[in-house]
């Protein structure tokens, strides 16, 4: 995964998401990220602990995953190939 500071470079495919913290939710998930252009839910095998914030706006680049669903029944398993804040 490469975390980034610079501007979302206009040839990655960079999607603009959303961290939400599920960690107080029955579902059993802790965050999940929630893209904004169509609000699919997203779980992540490992993210810093900055990223991990509730409300915490992103930039995205990601690939969907054949991993295992896991203890959470919500959201797509991804890969994150780029992610970056957003100010």
């Amino acid at each position: 995964m490469k975390e980034t500071t610079e501007v979302a470079d206009s040839n990655m495919n960079m999607h603009k998401a959303i961290m939400l913290d599920y960690s107080n939710k029955p579902e059993g998930c802790e965050f999940l990220i929630q893209l904004e252009e169509n609000n699919e839910l997203l779980q992540f095998l490992d993210l810093p602990d900055e990223y991990k914030v509730n409300g915490k706006e992103i930039w995205l680049d990601f690939v969907r995953s054949r991993r295992p669903q896991g203890p959470c029944p919500l959201g797509t398993p991804i890969t994150i190939n780029t992610i970056k804040l957003r100010n």
